[in-house]
């Protein structure tokens, strides 16, 4: 995708600018959360059954294509169908805040990024779940923690997405999102009062296959869809990931956690706390690089950033890499 094409997807989100924070699934809570989040929803609101034909989905992936949204060759249509199947409950979630004024059609493509993650690349939960296997998952999760390195960007498929970063080689740190005790609750969590002491850390196997650390169980990442991005610079990185941890879990950098982020997603992308998924790389990597120019300028203006976008936020000079999907 081009930083063109990233800039108009950018400015497209002025429109959440009235709102004071906005919901959190797989862009901003955890896959585990956006499931259960998912559920009450559908307990409380009517899914759109409205289905369009072959021909109308078609041309609807092919849009994708031919805006460099959609790899064709690693994000098949059958697969696509899937996941614009799956959009419509999250859809219904949010179309009264992120999605409002937006069809759904116009929300899959622009917020959902076609179901696709940045590089084009696409799958859905049916195909994770068709691969649930223990073996399967043990592979999976050895592979990730054998690739992870110090500063790398993880991106999670589903729904608007989520965000985090290792701060270690080992370890990852993310805001970790959540819900409420009903739907109206949970909007009102996510809209209004945030959630406080929502910074967690976890070492990469309880990250990726649920585990508790420091008494906070992780969401099973394993279940979903996880990529991998690393900056070239890995000097650059490694100080990102530096100021991430010390701002955002130990003002000394050591273990136990003596930094408490609220969650909550405000307008504008440059203040620490309270902040959310993608926010909070965002700024480990804006502040982190300190007067180097890292982050494209048109960048700071955003009043938002999902975690989709990440990658096309730094400047041409600070490439990055996708390492894999796991």
């Amino acid at each position: 995708m081009s930083k063109k094409t990233m800039k108009k997807i950018a400015l497209g989100l002025v429109s959440f600018a009235s709102m004071s924070a906005i919901v959190t699934p797989y862009a901003i809570s955890t896959a585990q959360a956006e499931q259960e989040q998912i559920s009450q929803v559908a307990e409380n609101k009517q899914v759109d059954t409205n289905q369009l034909s072959q021909e109308e989905l078609k041309e609807l992936y092919n849009k994708g294509i031919t805006e460099g949204r959609i790899n064709e060759s690693q994000y098949p249509f059958n697969i696509f169908v899937e996941n614009y199947e799956s959009g419509k409950i999250s859809y219904e979630e949010v179309k009264d805040t992120i999605a409002q004024g937006l069809s759904y059609n116009e929300y899959f493509a622009q917020k959902m990024n076609y179901g696709a993650f940045p590089n084009g690349e696409g799958h859905s939960e049916e195909e994770k779940q068709r691969l649930r296997l223990k073996r399967g998952y043990r592979e999976n999760a050895n592979a990730f923690k054998r690739d992870l390195r110090k500063g790398d960007i993880l991106v999670v498929q589903g729904g608007l997405g989520h965000a985090a970063i290792a701060t270690t080689n080992g370890f990852i740190l993310e805001m970790s999102g959540g819900k409420g005790k009903n739907y109206l609750d949970s909007l009102n969590t996510w809209l209004g009062k945030g959630i406080p002491d929502n910074n967690h850390q976890f070492n990469s196997e309880n990250w990726m296959m649920g585990g508790t650390e420091q008494g906070v169980t992780s969401a099973e990442h394993i279940k979903g869809w996880t990529q991998i991005w690393r900056l070239r610079d890995t000097k650059m990185a490694q100080k990102c990931a530096d100021y991430a941890d010390r701002t955002f879990w130990n003002s000394k950098g050591s273990y136990p956690k003596d930094r408490h982020i609220e969650y909550k997603l405000t307008s504008g992308i440059l203040k620490t706390n309270p902040s959310y998924c993608s926010k909070m790389v965002y700024d480990a990597f804006y502040y982190g690089s300190g007067t180097a120019p890292l982050m494209t300028g048109w960048s700071t203006d955003m009043p938002f950033v999902l975690p989709a976008e990440l990658p096309y936020v730094f400047d041409g000079a600070y490439k990055i890499d996708k390492i894999g999907t796991y």
